[in-house]
């Protein structure tokens, strides 16, 4: 119970209640004084829209009062809040506060008319958009079951956990390949056995979502020592150790780009990277080698799932920097992706050199000559056919850009890839 029979505000049950239902349903819970100050709240820091058409929670706490028999109400026509009073000996205690959800997804037309409607400076739109891509979707008819949910955690006896009782972020129940079962997957793998199971593949996929890269590193250490010890590399190409050993570095590859998929990596970015590390192994000679080459490919798929994660960015440069990446062969200037992306070309080229500490174009210009450096070494084109392929306007011009960002020309580059 949340209240002792003094009346006083049991602490430890509201914490284990706010934690339990926010873990079940993912949504925002807060649970506020009779004069509508916060006490506590999964998570501690709560989301709140930056442009609100009515102030959180006043407008919420003022349904409440006045409609006490109902259970919800909707904010700015999106969002949704769910609300109950909690009564001790007929007076009033407090508020939960369960939100914001949307039942609809919003889209840019809408968000749009938000701004107009309110008179928002133009880049509003990306902080809302932003906002609104974080609020959990819901269907309308799940609403008063989160109610029915809430009521009975209320008046349900605590129960000690083990668990901690703060839960501000997700990590709490993010699994860990410290923990059971995964640890024990990995260490009762016989790699003898040429497959490994389902358990293993997801092991391995909790130890890259959740290691640091020094500790994944040194987890395919220690698994690459245990897999070569054991001579278990010969199982996937009959009497050819160096092919079964290329074989096995292949499959390590393609379960690296389905894990940092998994993990919110565009996938075409992670294909394309799985494709020219694959195409790699192949030029590998020996053990020593492909042992390496294994560390490499880790590193690279760490670094690419570090640089989805660090959040370093706005939505606005992210979304330019995906659709670059993803028009990398087509004319691109910063006229036609503001055009594209529906903004101000010089609001996107500020905030682009505000954040990035370059311009658009030389963005542009880095992406394709990384992308030249791709075609130059894993395919038979022509310097000039390169050059078509990427619209530089000639030969001479790719050279000029190639050089100026690898210190050397195309030609040469080619030469010492062989």
């Amino acid at each position: 119970m949340l209240y002792t029979s003094e009346g006083q505000l049991d602490h430890t049950d509201l914490q284990q209640l706010l934690t339990t239902f926010y873990h079940t349903t993912r949504i925002n819970i807060a649970y506020l004084d009779q004069h509508g100050s916060p006490i506590d709240s999964r998570p501690s820091q709560l989301p709140t829209n930056p442009y609100p058409i009515d102030p959180y929670p006043e407008k919420i706490l003022q349904t409440a009062l006045q409609y006490p028999q109902d259970f919800f109400c909707k904010i700015n026509n999106y969002e949704y809040y769910l609300y109950l009073q909690v009564n001790s000996t007929n007076d009033l205690r407090g508020f939960f506060i369960v939100g914001p959800v949307l039942c609809t997804r919003i889209d840019q037309s809408q968000i749009e008319q938000y701004v107009q409607n309110k008179k928002l400076p133009f880049k509003a739109k990306y902080t809302l958009q932003e906002y609104f891509d974080q609020i959990p979707l819901i269907d309308y008819a799940q609403i008063p079951y989160f109610h029915i949910l809430l009521r009975k955690l209320i008046h349900a006896p605590y129960i000690p956990t083990t668990s901690p009782n703060d839960s501000s972020s997700l990590s709490h129940t993010t699994p860990n390949f410290y923990q059971e079962p995964y640890k024990n997957w990995y260490q009762n793998w016989h790699p003898e056995v040429a497959h490994s199971t389902p358990e293993i593949e997801e092991a391995l996929f909790v130890a890259f979502q959740t290691l640091s890269k020094q500790e994944y590193l040194a987890y395919l250490a220690s698994m690459s020592e245990k897999v070569w010890k054991m001579n278990a590399v010969p199982h996937l190409a009959k009497d050819d150790p160096i092919r079964s050993a290329k074989n096995m570095l292949i499959v390590f590859i393609a379960l690296l780009a389905r894990n940092a998929i998994r993990l919110g990596v565009p996938s075409h970015i992670s294909l394309s990277l799985s494709d020219m590390l694959i195409q790699e192994v192949e030029t590998l000679q020996t053990q020593h080698e492909i042992q390496k080459f294994t560390f490499t490919c880790a590193e690279r798929y760490l670094d690419l799932k570090q640089q989805v994660h660090s959040g370093r960015y706005s939505y606005l440069v992210n979304k330019a920097r995906r659709y670059i990446d993803e028009h990398i062969a087509d004319p691109l200037s910063l006229k036609s992706i503001a055009s594209a992306l529906d903004v101000n070309p010089g609001y996107l080229s500020h905030l682009f050199k505000r954040e990035k500490s370059q311009s658009i174009t030389d963005y542009i210009h880095e992406r394709k000559i990384d992308e030249a450096k791709r075609l130059l070494k894993y395919t038979n084109l022509s310097i000039v056919d390169v050059a078509l392929r990427l619209h530089f306007t000639s030969q001479s011009y790719l050279t000029v850009i190639f050089k100026k960002y690898t210190g050397m020309t195309p030609t040469r580059y080619r030469s010492e890839q062989l």
